[in-house]
């Protein structure tokens, strides 16, 4: 995802432009690669006369699928079986707080998302049907984590190993 701006008319070179970009990387050496990559590009442009600043830089680590993150999705749908709930997950390829979570050493669910489809899209869409039984499996899981039965002191040690 990207986006340029500068410029004027199509036939005069731009004193400058604006390019802002956005990253998802599936693990932390793909961020230190993409990372390496665009400040070796901005110190060293590829063309004469082009000179480039960069600012900002990565703002979200990535949230790979760990033995946390695996745990506590299999609680979530084992939470999901007792209400006669089929909860499934894939990676959705975004970025969230989830993120920021994770990278403090949290695992966690960042959201359980109500039924729908086409998520960020101007065709997105929810069941309204689905609000109760999302609402339903928030509470269980919370029941279950108040209870013990889902030890959120073992998904985080599990989560800090892998650290």
């Amino acid at each position: 995802m990207a986006k340029i701006a500068g410029g004027g008319p199509l036939n005069v070179v731009a004193d400058n432009a604006v390019v802002r970009f956005n990253v998802r990387v599936p693990d932390a050496q793909s961020a230190t690669w993409i990372d390496e990559t665009v400040r070796a590009l901005a110190a060293e442009p590829p063309f004469p006369g082009l000179t480039l600043d960069l600012h900002g830089g990565m703002t979200r680590a990535p949230k790979p699928m760990d033995a946390s993150q695996t745990a506590l999705f299999h609680a979530v749908r084992d939470a999901g079986d007792l209400l006669g709930q089929t909860i499934a997950w894939k990676p959705s390829g975004g970025v969230c707080e989830g993120n920021n979570l994770h990278a403090a050493g949290l695992p966690n669910v960042d959201t359980l998302g109500v039924v729908g489809g086409e998520i960020h899209s101007d065709q997105e869409f929810a069941w309204p049907a689905s609000f109760v039984e999302r609402a339903q499996l928030s509470a269980l899981i919370l029941c279950k984590i108040a209870s013990g039965e889902i030890d959120a002191l073992k998904l985080k040690q599990l989560r800090l190993e892998t650290m």
